[in-house]
């Protein structure tokens, strides 16, 4: 049996509903009531369980799951894992499994230097990296926030205080929010008063380039006739001014678009959470489907990035009567 569900369930854009139960499946265990489990739920009520922890891979899983850009389900255990360096005995664990058949689960266990007992989602940033809290242990021994690559690489990114009143707080319990570039959260403890805090932190993810659409298809046009124009959004969603070196069409058909912006070109930088427009017209010179890319190059990871465009030339000139 699994028993003990406390985290919130999530909905994959499969439909199926994803969540962790805290015990359950083995018991007479190490884990007591046994260890935790990952399952699946489908709109109908038909539940699936995608893997029974045992300890070694942790147990108590206690946090809701995310779904990463990868499609594979991220979490964490509050106890279990390789390390018993810590606090409370066991540090923890984070995993991530797959989300078909055969749910194949790998983890990384958490340590007494990079945090433990997590209880809290993680949160997918916009470098596409995992953060994470934790509420004991870490480098002051006061909880943490942790990184972890979508290769189960974990880092430590910062340290909270153990003392009463250390001013950035102590011991966070909950989750962190991204807007920007900055993270933000709550400690449970410390503070000017003992009585928590709400942090931000700068973890330096740099320029981010963000784009709205990530492509344009235009309907059939005549040919040197203009379509109607289309607009893309930039967005520099990272925690560090964006300079961008040059927009330009390119590919086999680039001259049949043609592109206009109100973007800031280097030296002149886009700031966090900056925005600004490329306008793309279509103008066909030739009959069929015509293929370019707008592409940006810039100073963000990724560059430089495209945009696909397609537009179909369609012979001869369309005149109005």
């Amino acid at each position: 049996d699994c028993y003990n569900p406390i985290a919130r369930l999530l909905q994959a854009p499969n439909g199926n509903f994803y969540g962790t139960t805290a015990q359950g499946v083995t018991e007479g265990h190490t884990c007591g009531f046994g260890c935790g489990t990952v399952f699946q739920m489908t709109p109908t009520g038909t539940v699936t369980t995608l893997h029974v922890f045992q300890g070694p891979d942790g147990y108590f899983p206690e946090a809701a799951l995310i779904q990463g850009s990868d499609s594979n389900f991220y979490g964490t255990t509050s106890n279990g894992g390789a390390n018993s360096n810590c606090r409370l005995g066991s540090c923890g664990t984070v995993f991530k499994i797959s989300p078909q058949s055969p749910y194949t689960l790998m983890m990384v266990s958490l340590n007494a230097a990079i945090g433990s007992d997590p209880t809290a989602p993680l949160l997918q940033a916009t470098d596409g990296n995992f953060y994470g809290t934790t509420p004991l242990d870490g480098a002051n021994s006061g909880g943490s926030i942790f990184k972890l690559t979508q290769s189960l690489t974990l880092t430590p990114v910062y340290s909270f205080c153990a003392q009463p009143n250390c001013a950035d707080g102590s011991g966070p319990q909950d989750g962190l929010v991204q807007s920007t570039g900055l993270f933000y959260g709550t400690a449970f403890g410390g503070g000017a008063f003992g009585a928590g805090t709400v942090f931000s932190l700068d973890v330096g993810l740099g320029p981010i380039v963000s784009l709205s659409p990530t492509n344009l298809k235009f309907d059939p046009q005549g040919f040197d006739i203009p379509n109607t124009p289309q607009t893309v959004t930039l967005t520099n969603s990272g925690g560090a001014p964006l300079l961008i070196t040059s927009i330009a069409i390119t590919g086999a058909d680039g001259g049949d678009f043609s592109e206009s912006n109100n973007c800031p070109i280097n030296p002149t930088a886009l700031p966090p959470g900056g925005h600004c427009s490329i306008t793309i017209v279509f103008s066909p010179t030739a009959s069929g489907t015509r293929n370019a890319d707008v592409t940006i190059t810039d100073t963000a990871p990724g560059s430089p990035q495209m945009v696909p465009l397609t537009g179909i030339g369609v012979g001869g000139k369309v005149g109005l009567k």
